[in-house]
This record gives structure tokens, sequence and C-alpha cells, in this order.
């Protein structure tokens, strides 16, 4: 549920060009991947982060 809503939060400040907000929901997002157990970014957040940078 928390990476869900932090990643869709995300997506939403990238559409709307709140590239500070997204970045510290991806962020919340790379903190919960461990968790699931694989190790791969199947979601893309590192490229999204460097979007938010941008």
């Amino acid at each position: 549920m928390q990476l869900m809503g932090h990643s869709r939060l995300s997506e939403l400040c990238l559409r709307m060009r709140r590239g500070e907000e997204a970045y510290g929901h991806l962020m919340a997002v790379l903190d919960v991947l461990p968790r699931l157990g694989d190790g791969h970014d199947h979601l893309f957040i590192r490229r999204l982060l460097i979007l938010a940078c941008l």
C-alpha cells in the first residue's frame, strides 16, 4: 500500500512539474523496494528520480 501510494503521488507531482515533491515520494519508494525481496527496479524509480531532478 505504501509503495503504490508514494509511486502514484510521485507520478502526479511529475506531471504537475513539482520535482521536489516527486523526489521525496520516489525516495520513499526506494526505501520500501528492498522489503519486497526483489532488488530489481521494475517500476523504473531511478529513472523517475532523474526526471524529478530536472
